[in-house]
């Protein structure tokens, strides 16, 4: 039977991994594709973004382009000039020394890339009237499910013939620092190790090929590679094994593609690098002073997180029905490998993977084939093993209940008692650490519940450990050691490091001054499992001038009184003439970890009291006990189009407080997406806030930026003279009306609504994407407005600031605004306010001026 389809289409700005940037053209899934028929029987499916079920086929592909390309794609070219010529030459040129840094690079890469309009229409002319020559070059090949190409007339080819396979390098001049001879190089690494652990290489050429790609993806013979990242090549090529030659149904079982090549790609780091899985520690400096997880504990780690939260989904669950299909199918599906090797023993399981590339090379794949082959080699019953890794969401999780040592004449009996918690079951490592330094091992079954055993050594053991490298994925390792273990580090922002198997410690030496306690000094302890189960604070200072202490503790932990995502916290403080506490219940509803419509609310009940108000400015706290409960949400939809947030609340005085008030504020904000293509962004927020009854000073709004009790978690921000009094007012802390032009009015208020807006702008330096990146700079110019609606607001400004306005003129009757540029790097903001239309309000008369601000945290 012959089926001949006949079809056009416009190739489009590259979207996904098809269409054209410049002159440059990445062709990938551009044709009606035959549908599959195995024996599941038809797979009609639609196409999506991503990936695709592909029939094995000979594919004999003409392209009609221009002369001046250079063409890299699937098969071999048996008909027409492909470039590759030119390109050889081009790479050869670039290696003896006709570099394309600096201006002869731009110069390269605009002849490339930047053709003008003008230029570009008489291109076309030229091609359409058959004066510019076009060229139709014709490939062949065999065995493939798919056809992909790429073509860009800037491109130089290294090529090489290593063990029979010819091995295609094409790459973008400007890249020539990064891919000329270290992607080459690479790529033989890569087909050495993939032939040693599967088997011969399936295809006679390769190509990998430089595309303005996120990434990379995969076709037979050939991939299209975003960077030249030596993990990133191991595992696009690895998909010529686990893709190409072993053609699994992508969509349906991603786990078959996705999680072989990566598993392959952790493997080789793990077997070359050690442990960490690197080289060397890229880490910079300080966070290199400091320790790091291992390698698998790393990859481990977001997937035990998802499972504590209760987002965990099953592996085997079609791709397009993930909602965390990069942690499914990148990150647990390796793990579950991992885990298999681990119950079959490494000999074995590097044998099934020889003998599945073997047995089903250039044919469809599921996972019934990949478990044939694991139960003929290993001889074991593994259904129940592949069912509760792929198909349920089952928790690993086992504890050390027990452990005695007893000593009869020179030998040691060791009693350890092993509870099964969780659902999944996998057979143990029970690691016994012994007085002479060295280490026993002991396998046993984890199917039980509740396991006790004896076991004898002719040197005392002295701990107990299960699994302590977690192939089993434990979800809880703190239990899996016997005596616990604990770890003590130093308390500071960079680092980062959360041992998973130890209760960790955190030390820091803490002091700063205050015109009323003058020096202090003190200690803070922290303590978490895993920075996340056990959170606490306690923290002492002591005051040389005053000679008071000063007293913080807080606790924190997930519950699941409120089904996941629930927590509880409290804290309490006596400190710098105020003392107080917080109880809270916070719970996020949501339907999987990602969600945009995520919906997070929060009840607390607070006391806050001034016991000595020499430690405050003037008007910014009343003496008394405040005491309230408040209820919270928060919302953060995201579009294509613009990130927005809503966050409001409602908050009481209750039975206690010497203060009788209402409180509710409610707040939205609207910024551009993560990835906005547009050179100028805009961020846009309002703000409503309205205090009733007669609320204190530090429940009421403030005009310039947050109020007195927000400033209460920032040292140098709560006590007179913890920063400099002349100064203080040039500390800006975002919140509330946030008219930053008037952040030392220090005016509160019952009832403002104000708006805050910023567009960021392109920075005027050449060359600043990674430097950006890394400083986390940002320039802009912002706008506030707002309106004090209070009602005889301006009865209660100081004298001095009435006096400015002559003729009964109200300033709190009309709109009040600023405006400024500022720059915000890594965590310093500086905002300059150049114009204020109510300058009066701040003892000034000038509505143009500079003026000054830093702060470290924004509204945006």
């Amino acid at each position: 039977m012959s089926i001949t389809i006949a079809f056009s289409e416009k190739v489009k700005r590259k979207v996904g991994r098809s269409g054209y940037m410049e002159r440059h053209y990445d062709m990938g899934q551009w044709y009606p594709k035959m549908v599959v028929y195995d024996h599941n029987g038809w797979h009609p499916d639609q196409f999506r973004l991503g990936e695709f079920y592909g029939e094995f086929a000979t594919y004999d592909v003409s392209v009609t382009l221009p002369d001046d390309y250079v063409i890299a794609a699937t098969g071999d070219p048996v008909e027409g000039d492909p470039g590759w010529k030119e390109a050889r030459a081009r790479a050869a040129e670039r290696a003896k020394g006709a570099g394309d840094r600096g201006a002869a690079g731009n110069a390269s890469r605009t002849k490339a890339r930047g053709m003008s309009a003008a230029e570009k229409a008489e291109r076309l002319k030229k091609i359409s009237s058959k004066e510019y020559p076009n060229k139709t070059v014709t490939f062949h090949a065999e065995k493939v499910h798919d056809f992909a190409f790429v073509a860009d007339p800037s491109f130089a080819l290294q090529d090489s013939l290593y063990k029979g396979i010819e091995i295609m390098v094409f790459y973008r001049p400007w890249n020539r620092a990064t891919w000329q001879d270290s992607v080459m190089a690479r790529t033989i690494r890569t087909i050495d190790w993939l032939e040693r652990i599967a088997g011969p290489f399936p295809y006679k050429r390769m190509s990998v090929v430089d595309t303005p790609t996120r990434g990379g993806m995969e076709y037979p013979m050939l991939v299209m590679n975003g960077g030249a990242d030596d993990a990133l090549i191991r595992h696009e090529v690895g998909h010529m094994y686990f893709y190409g030659a072993l053609a699994n149904d992508e969509r349906r079982e991603a786990w078959l593609d996705e999680g072989f090549t990566q598993f392959q790609t952790f493997w080789y780091a793990e077997e070359h690098y050690g442990p960490y899985g690197e080289a060397k520690d890229k880490r910079s400096f300080p966070y290199n002073l400091f320790p790091r997880r291992k390698m698998w504990e790393g990859i481990a780690e977001p997937v035990i997180q998802l499972k504590r939260e209760g987002f965990d989904e099953r592996i085997s669950t079609p791709a397009q029905n993930l909602n965390n299909y990069t942690l499914m199918a990148y990150v647990k599906a390796p793990l579950f490998l991992r885990a298999l090797r681990y119950t079959v023993g490494d000999e074995t399981f590097e044998k099934i993977l020889k003998e599945y590339y073997k047995k089903w090379k250039f044919k469809h794949v599921d996972e019934e084939a990949f478990l044939s082959v694991c139960k003929d080699l290993s001889g074991m019953d593994l259904d129940e093993f592949f069912r509760q890794w792929l198909h349920t969401t089952k928790d690993c999780d086992y504890a050390v209940k027990q452990f005695k040592v007893e000593q009869s004449d020179d030998i040691y009996k060791a009693h350890v008692k092993i509870e099964r918690k969780g659902e999944l079951m996998m057979p143990l490592t029970l690691a016994f650490r012994l007085k002479n330094g060295n280490t026993a091992t002991e396998r046993v079954d984890g199917f039980l519940r509740t396991i006790e055993k004896d076991y004898t050594f002719d040197v005392k053991p002295v701990s107990v450990a299960i699994n302590p490298d977690n192939e089993i994925l434990d979800i809880y390792q703190l239990d899996n050691f016997k005596p616990r273990k604990m770890h003590l580090s130093l308390d500071v922002p960079f680092n980062t490091y959360y041992p998973e198997n130890a209760y960790d410690f955190r030390l820091l030496p803490i002091g700063f001054y205050n015109d009323i306690d003058g020096g202090k000094l003190g200690l803070r302890m922290r303590g978490s499992y895993d920075n996340y189960f056990r959170r606490f604070t306690l923290q002492g200072l002591y005051g040389f001038e005053s000679g008071s202490f000063d007293l913080y503790g807080s606790l924190d932990f997930p519950t699941h009184y409120f089904r996941r995502d629930g927590a509880l916290s409290a804290e309490g403080y006596y400190r710098e003439g105020r003392q107080g506490g917080r109880l809270e219940i916070s719970k996020i509803r949501r339907k999987y970890k990602l969600d945009p419509l995520a919906q997070h609310f929060r009840f607390y009940l607070t006391y806050n009291e001034m016991t000595d108000s020499s430690y405050t400015y003037p008007g910014t706290y009343d003496s008394g006990k405040d005491i309230k409960a408040g209820l919270s949400f928060a919302i953060a939809p995201t579009t294509d189009i613009f990130a927005s947030s809503l966050f409001t609340s409602y908050e009481r005085s209750i039975w206690g407080s010497d203060f009788n008030y209402e409180r509710f504020k409610i707040e939205t904000r609207f910024t551009p997406p993560g990835r906005s293509p547009l050179p100028v962004k805009m961020r846009l927020r309002f703000f409503y806030g309205q205090s009733t009854i007669d609320p204190p000073s530090q429940e009421r709004f403030n005009l310039g930026g947050a109020g007195s009790l927000a400033r209460e978690g920032y040292f140098w921000l709560r006590s007179v003279g913890a920063f400099p009094r002349d100064y203080y007012d040039n500390f800006h802390l975002a919140g509330d009306a946030n008219m930053r032009g008037y952040t030392d009015a220090a005016f509160n208020f019952k009832r403002v609504f104000s708006s805050n807006i910023e567009l960021s702008l392109p920075l005027p330096i050449s060359r600043t994407r990674g430097f950006k990146r890394k400083l986390g700079l940002d320039m802009y110019i912002f706008y506030d407005w707002g309106k004090v609606m209070d009602k005889g607001a301006a009865g209660e400004l100081p004298p001095s600031i009435k006096s400015n306005f002559a003729g009964g003129y109200d300033p709190l009757d009309h709109i009040i605004s600023d405006f400024g540029v500022g720059v915000k790097i890594w965590r310093l903001r500086i905002d300059l306010p150049l114009y204020l239309r109510e300058p009066g309000l701040k003892d000034e008369t000038e509505k143009w001026r500079l003026r000054w601000l830093i702060g470290v945290n924004g509204v945006f």
